[in-house]
C-alpha cells in the first residue's frame, strides 16, 4: 500500500463497522 492513501473506519450505534479506504489516484480493492 503506499503512504498517500488512507483509511478511516466508522463504528455505528448498532456495532456495525464501516471501513473506507481512501487511495488516490487508484483505489486498487474498488470493483466497478
Amino acid at each position: 500500500m503506499g503512504s498517500k492513501g488512507r483509511t478511516q473506519m466508522e463504528v455505528g450505534a448498532d456495532g456495525v463497522a464501516v471501513i473506507t479506504i481512501i487511495h488516490p489516484p487508484v483505489n486498487a480493492l474498488s470493483v466497478d
